[in-house]
This record gives structure tokens, C-alpha cells and sequence, in this order.
């Protein structure tokens, strides 16, 4: 359901680890005119209770083109290549992946994961492999968690590889290197496992030997590849120890410079239409703003810092939009989004969402931002002409036979094309 608003600001949407792209998914001839570019995002909502759904709306309109049926407690999708042609969902829910196509009149193929999988995120540089990092134990990994490839062509689990070490956490997330590169996986054990690019294979481990102690939670992976960042949340005595951004080259795979320290850093991405490199910290309640075409290891500091902007209460996440002239900050605490001038960093305004805001997303024309509104099932659309709510679109109903007065599945991550 979609409530049009023309107030400025309407009281009361990530992931795995974000790369933010932007592509044209198809054509629709608009009238007395030639066709042109069509644009969408692909919402996807965790339901408690039953079948997760994958929302596809056409930025043009605010319009829902199709509500598609996922499994059960989806938390993490991905198009296969960033290609525009496949979409896949990982459902911890019921250790599976669902994918449909996104060219084509979509027939979604549940894909059968180990059971006991437990997938929490997803990764693809390349069109004819997707990753899963599992935070389950299954039969073939009974003590640890781990990743599984699979093919995108046969629709089929290829394998399944084993990260981490027994008695220590799960995997959170995975990244992997530009044009089907390796893969890095935060295992859990305060390490980082390296993969071949075929996933079956554990070539080394970056951890404790190297910087210790250290607490990897998201990371990200550099325009051309040849360095991570590693976001650091290290604790000791229940303050901050090294809290930072750790660079690591990944032609040696080691761990190489810090950049910041002593904050609590939990999200980052990676602006490709300007290389710039988001990085929150909710201690603090800013954004970081560096400058990732420029990093060399041997500099003090390794990537320059261009800003530091402070934000609403608890930031999540951050979009920039293509055009280069703003970016947006999705504010979890203050529930709203921070809007920041992309030359400047001014803050320019602040604009009310729903409750609960845990994702946000910007599209191709750079005209509109999508929030994922946790708290209360609702997706709010931006304007980016004026900065004021356009759209809000309720969630899909946890129930499917419900009509009335129905409790809302949780919307957890957008993606545009």
C-alpha cells in the first residue's frame, strides 16, 4: 500500500557487506517516445512467521511491479555478477537460497543449502558463481561454520568449505575481489579466512599472528581489488581499543596500515562513482569520508580522511548518490536520514522516516533514496530534489491471507538496478 505524502517531513533499509552500483534493468517504451532506461528496487523482507518476500518497485512511479515468494527468514540478497540478470536470496530460516530472474517472468528455484547452514550474507563479482557464508554447523563442517558456492547456471550447491577454528564465534560476513577475484570471510575467530575464487579451497588466514587483538565485523573490498578494509571494533575493558579501519593488500594477503582508531566503526561502503570509501561509527554518531583512490600503505596516514561529519543518533548506513552530489546516512537511533552535501560535507537537511530505519539505498537517475524502515514495516522514498518523503510503501503481510489489520514482514535490504 502506498501513502503519498507532500509534507516535508513524515513522522513515524543492509547487509552484507555493501558495494553500492547502479545499471539500467531493462527497457519500457513511455508514451510518444523512444524507450528508455527502466529502473527498480528489489526490496527484500525478513518474515517471522513464514515465506519472506522480495518486493520489485519501478522507480518511474513508486509503483509495485511483483511481490515474489522467498524462504524463510531471508536476511541478505544479491544480483549475480551485478549483471541485472538473476537475483538470489539467502534464507537462514530454512538453510536455503531462492533465486529468480529478473529479465524474464520470474519462476523463483529454491536452492537447498547443508542443513544446519544458517546463511547470514552473500557475495558475486561474477555471473556464474554466488557465495554463501554460513553461521550454522552442518554435517560436512559439524564445529564451524562455513561457505558454500553455487552455480548459477545449474542452480546447484558446487560446494561447501569449512572456515574458522571449534569453540570460537560463526562467520558474519563475506566479500570477494572484483571480476570473480578471491573471497574473504570474517570468520568468527577473530580472523579473516582467504578463499580461492572458487570458494572450495582455504588458501590462508589473516588474524591474531599478524594484529592482535582485533575484532573484524564488515568488510569491503577496494574499486580495483587490490586492498580490503577491514572494520575493527576491538574492545578491551569495554572501551575501544584499536577501532579502526584496517587496509590490507591483497596481492600478499596481509594486514598493511590502520586508518583512525579508538571508535566503534560498524558499517562501511564503497562509493564506486567517486571512490570513496563510508565508513559509521555509532559511538560517536558520525561518518567518516576517505578518500580510496588515493591509498598507499607507506603514508601516514595510508588513505587521507576528507571528512568527518556528525550525523543523527546510531547511524546504519549510507548511500551516495551517482551523480556525485549528496550522499545520505540512515540513522537507526533518531530515526531519520542526515543529507550531506558531497563537495562540502554540509549538512543540508534532515528528513523523518519511519521507525527503526536499518538500510538505505539510492538508484541509477540518483532522483530518489529507498530506507528500509525496520521498525515499522515501511519503506520510505525520497526525493532527492527537495529532500522530502515522496512515497511510503507498507511491507507485505507476514500472513498472505490476511486483509486486515495484518502484522508486517521486516524489510532488511534494497537493491537497485
Amino acid at each position: 500500500m502506498i501513502f503519498l505524502r507532500r509534507t516535508k517531513f513524515l513522522p513515524a533499509i543492509f547487509l552484507v557487506l555493501l558495494i553500492e552500483f547502479g545499471c539500467g534493468g531493462g527497457y519500457q517504451p513511455p508514451s510518444g517516445g523512444q524507450p528508455q532506461p527502466a529502473h527498480f528496487a528489489y526490496v527484500l523482507n525478513n518474515n517471522p512467521i513464514g515465506s519472506s518476500a522480495s518486493s520489485t518497485i519501478r522507480v518511474s512511479d513508486d509503483s509495485i511491479v511483483r511481490t515474489e515468494s522467498a524462504g524463510i527468514g531471508s536476511v541478505s540478497e544479491v544480483i549475480s555478477g551485478d549483471n541485472a540478470g538473476e537475483l538470489f536470496i539467502a534464507n537462514s530460516g530454512d538453510d536455503s537460497v531462492t533465486e529468480y530472474s529478473l529479465v524474464t517472468t520470474p519462476n523463483p528455484v529454491k536452492i537447498n543449502l547443508p542443513m544446519g547452514a544458517r546463511p547470514v550474507a552473500l557475495a558475486s563479482t561474477t555471473s556464474s558463481r554466488v557465495f554463501t557464508v554460513n553461521s550454522g554447523t552442518t554435517a560436512g563442517c559439524p564445529a564451524v561454520g562455513s561457505v558454500s558456492a553455487i552455480d548459477t547456471a545449474a542452480l546447484a550447491v558446487v560446494s561447501t568449505t569449512c572456515v574458522g577454528q571449534a569453540h570460537f564465534g560463526m562467520p558474519s560476513a563475506i566479500a570477494q575481489l572484483p571480476n570473480g577475484g578471491k573471497l574473504y570471510v570474517i570468520d568468527g575467530t577473530a580472523s579473516i579466512s582467504v578463499l580461492d575464487p572458487s570458494g572450495s579451497t582455504v588458501l590462508s588466514t589473516i588474524g591474531p599472528d599478524i594484529v592482535s587483538p582485533w575484532s573484524p565485523n564488515a568488510i569491503t573490498s577496494s574499486l580495483d581489488g587490490s586492498y580490503l578494509f577491514v572494520l575493527d571494533t576491538t574492545r578491551l575493558g569495554g572501551r575501544p581499543h584499536y577501532g579502526g579501519v584496517w587496509i590490507i593488500t591483497t596481492s600478499n594477503d596481509m594486514v598493511a596500515s590502520l586508518v583512525g582508531g579508538g571508535g566503534y566503526p560498524d558499517f562501511s561502503v564503497l562509493d564506486t562513482h567517486l571512490n570513496r570509501l563510508y565508513v559509521t561509527d555509532k559511538s560517536s554518531n558520525t561518518v567518516s569520508v576517505f578518500d580510496a583512490s588515493n591509498v598507499n600503505v607507506a603514508n601516514d596516514p595510508p588513505m587521507p580522511t576528507l571528512a568527518t561529519v556528525n550525523v543523527g543518533s546510531g547511524p546504519v548506513g549510507v548511500t551516495a548518490l551517482p551523480d556525485g552530489t549528496k550522499f545520505y546516512v540512515a540513522n537507526g537511533g533518531s530515526n531519520d536520514v542526515t543529507v550531506v552535501d558531497a563537495s562540502s560535507f554540509e549538512v543540508l537537511t534532515t528528513v523523518t522516516v519511519g521507525q527503526g530505519p536499518a538500510f538505505i539505498q539510492s538508484e541509477p537517475t540518483s532522483s530518489k533514496v529507498y530506507v528500509a524502515d525496520r521498525g515499522s514495516s515501511d519503506l520510505a522514498i525520497i526525493g532527492t530534489s527537495d529532500d522530502t518523503i515522496s512515497a511510503m510503501i507498507n511491507s507485505p503481510p507476514q500472513d498472505p491471507t490476511c486483509t486486515s489489520g495484518c502484522p508486517l514482514q521486516l524489510p532488511v535490504m534494497i537493491i537497485t538496478h
